[in-house]
């Protein structure tokens, strides 16, 4: 008996353990063909959200409400919801699963009575296949008797493929503080497909709308490190104006910091070499001293140049140092493009160098090119050189000419020690021959060794107005008038943009320009500065208003394109 009953148990357990391993071996097959390709293109539908709850535009709703419920289309990467989700006003919330397709926000506040909440789904939110959603989803219930339904629209520019950034909308009042460090926004959405956004729901108000890269998602705007778009004018939600399109923002970052020295080098017996925290405007020499530090004699500065190798560092040429003594250089002052300074006398110490100066005197380009036949009529005479050059010696041995003799007059911009441009008055006249030339026996470096004998000469043929087009039409703009800039830029030459400055919104006529296709930008240059101005946070300053035409503008050769409508927006800016 005792035998039968050991022969039963020893059964039961073998067929426990193939049931085992039965079942092991099946979720295992389940894994692998989860894993296997599928045999077809990947899922690229976006998600879609099938039923909110409360139901969209619910009133009355509860001020107790416990719950909010959102059932998508998809299976959802449920890692990226908590950066996509907002709820405004702002509420305390618990985010919790029901499967993968029903997300319950466990609410964990009171509302306050006669409010319109708002839940937004921003663009960012993903699902099982890395699908975004097409653009934010947006829908509303209220505590009280009615739903708000105010709306601003608009697009972030220059966003990266598939790269979405926050709208964080403020309230604007007497009472409320604009310290954006520490106030979080009313109203919160985020960019979807081509930058597009819209706040929807919005009660009657003015109000102040930000583009924000909130990297940490703490809803604040960190200006220190992210990158931020400050609007071109406050919008104001009423009665009369329920909706508002057209409020674009373009991303710049907000840079405070101080510009300081980090190190000195000597790179060879003339050559210094000082790395900065950050890209500076070149300082005048009269701003930098380099001195012995023993007996603090003055060593001559012959010049000073932003390096052609990295932009944070700044050369500095002197009078023959040598590696025996040490130096110290002094910074007085230095500034960087946004106008922030230094804030002390800056001084480093470095020893000197015994390395000799060994580069050759050389003219290392010189274009146009000798014999070039297509020429644009807006062109530069750009040179570059092994050496920093004495460019007032330069300016007096060059010469650019008509093909009839006469001379033609410009500008020079010294874009540092080794290289400049020479821009003429006017237009060059199209099918006409030019000659530009350079003696280069009346030229020398900046410690004055020449350059040989020789004169340099390049003839060449500006393009025939044959194979050129032209754009004209009209900037419009209200309650404004300031100058304004015109980019066209094109397609199939990426680099190729053509610039046009009008001193007020009017007629705009546009000339010489290659047959093809071109995308049109334009900006208000409202402080006259010459560029276009972000804003700034403190003191706020609006950024420049701008427009982006949608349309591509056709160029044909010997042909205008006329009748090119560019309207910048504007209008009143502040709600006050």
């Amino acid at each position: 008996m005792p035998f039968k009953i050991k022969t039963i148990t020893s059964n039961i357990a073998a067929k426990f353990k193939l049931l085992i391993i039965f079942l092991v071996a099946l979720l295992l097959l389940e894994c692998a063909m989860q894993a296997l390709p599928s045999g077809g293109p990947p899922d690229k539908t976006p998600p879609e959200i099938l039923s909110v709850y409360p139901i969209a535009d619910s009133i009355h709703v509860g001020i107790y409400l416990k719950k909010i419920q959102i059932t998508f289309s998809e299976r959802m990467s449920e890692g990226t919801l908590p950066n996509s989700l907002f709820i405004s006003p702002i509420l305390n919330y618990e985010l919790k699963w029901s499967g993968t397709t029903k997300l319950t926000i466990q609410v964990n506040d009171t509302l306050k009575k006669e409010q319109t909440y708002v839940v937004t789904i921003g663009s960012g939110a993903q699902d099982a296949h890395k699908n975004k959603l097409k653009q934010s989803f947006q829908f509303a219930f209220s505590t009280g008797s009615i739903i708000d339904h105010g709306s601003i629209s608009g697009i972030v520019y220059e966003l990266k493929s598939k790269e979405a950034v926050n709208l964080f909308a403020y309230t604007l009042s007497d009472t409320a503080s604009m310290d954006l460090n520490v106030r979080k926004p009313d109203y919160i959405s985020q960019s979807g497909m081509a930058g597009h956004f819209k706040f929807n729901y919005l009660k009657q108000g003015a109000y102040r709308i930000f583009a924000v890269q909130d990297q940490n998602n703490n809803l604040l705007i960190d200006r220190d490190f992210e990158k931020i778009g400050i609007p071109f004018r406050d919008v104001v939600i009423d009665s009369f104006l329920q909706s508002f399109e057209g409020l674009n923002f373009l991303l710049s970052k907000s840079d405070t910091i101080r510009p300081y020295l980090i190190s000195a080098k000597a790179l060879n017996e003339h050559y210094i070499r000082i790395r900065l925290n950050k890209p500076v405007i070149t300082p005048a020499i009269d701003q930098i001293m380099v001195l012995d530090s023993i007996n603090n004699s003055y060593i001559k500065l012959l010049g000073a140049s932003k390096s052609r190798e990295e932009s944070f560092f700044v050369e500095l040429y002197t009078d023959s140092i040598n590696e025996d003594s040490f130096y110290k250089v002094r910074v007085l002052s230095m500034a960087d493009s946004i106008g922030n300074t230094t804030s002390d006398q800056e001084t480093r110490i470095f020893p000197g160098s015994a390395k000799a100066d060994t580069v050759s005197p050389a003219l290392l380009m010189f274009m146009p090119e000798d014999s070039t036949l297509d020429v644009h009529p807006i062109s530069k005479i750009r040179m570059e050189f092994s050496r920093p050059m004495d460019w007032l010696m330069v300016q007096k041995s060059f010469n650019l000419q008509i093909s009839s003799g006469k001379n033609i007059q410009g500008e020079w911009n010294i874009k540092n020690s080794y290289e400049a441009e020479f821009i003429p008055k006017n237009e060059l006249i199209p099918d006409s021959f030019y000659v530009a030339s350079i003696s280069l026996d009346s030229i020398k470096d900046l410690w004055g060794a020449t350059f040989g004998d020789s004169l340099l000469i390049h003839n060449f043929k500006i393009i025939s107005l044959k194979q050129l087009g032209e754009i004209s039409g009209n900037v419009s703009i209200n309650q404004q008038v300031s100058p304004v800039f015109i980019n066209f830029k094109a397609l199939k030459r990426k680099k190729s943009i053509y610039h046009l400055y009008i001193p007020a919104p009017g007629k705009f006529y546009k000339p010489y320009l290659p047959g093809g296709k071109y995308l049109a930008d334009s900006f208000l240059d409202v402080d006259e500065n010459g560029r276009y101005s972000y804003g700034k946070l403190s003191p706020f300053t609006y950024a420049e208003p701008f427009l982006f035409l949608e349309d591509t503008i056709s160029v044909r050769s010997r042909w205008e394109t006329s009748d090119v409508n560019i309207e910048i927006p504007y209008g009143q800016r502040s709600h006050e």
